[in-house]
């Protein structure tokens, strides 16, 4: 049986790997950067979205998948809400393979934790 801190640790840990990738998706360019890296240009529209920046300066990648071509999937790429409740999830359903089912009896506070960090991430990192 784990102990109570094991647990606490692993909610921190997850809600904090999910604002973690969240963050290097809507703030960044790192996967615009290893999709070039890796010679994933098609797949990922780098060349598409680099026009796209010529015309307008200050789209994020995320909002141009959605305006190229508005699906499901890139809805759910676009919203930060969305793709958190995604990650959460994921996280959550990995880690109670290990740990059993009770990981995901917190996975509503992670979520709330990870947006936060999230919110809280790109505050400091953009000013």
């Amino acid at each position: 049986m784990e102990k109570a801190t094991d647990i606490i640790f692993l909610h921190v840990g997850i809600a904090t790997c999910s604002a973690y990738l969240l963050f290097i998706w809507f703030q960044t360019n790192a996967v615009l950067e290893y999709a070039k890296l890796l010679k994933l240009d098609g797949l990922f529209y780098t060349k598409e979205y680099e026009e796209s920046l010529e015309i307008v300066p200050d789209i994020t990648y995320a909002f141009f998948l959605l305006a190229h071509k508005d699906s499901f999937v890139n809805r759910l790429l676009s919203c930060p809400f969305c793709l958190g409740t995604w990650v959460i999830f994921y996280f959550g359903a990995m880690f109670s393979v290990i740990y059993g089912l009770k990981v995901l009896s917190f996975i509503f506070l992670d979520w709330f934790v990870a947006l936060f960090l999230y919110k809280s991430f790109t505050n400091y990192f953009s000013e």
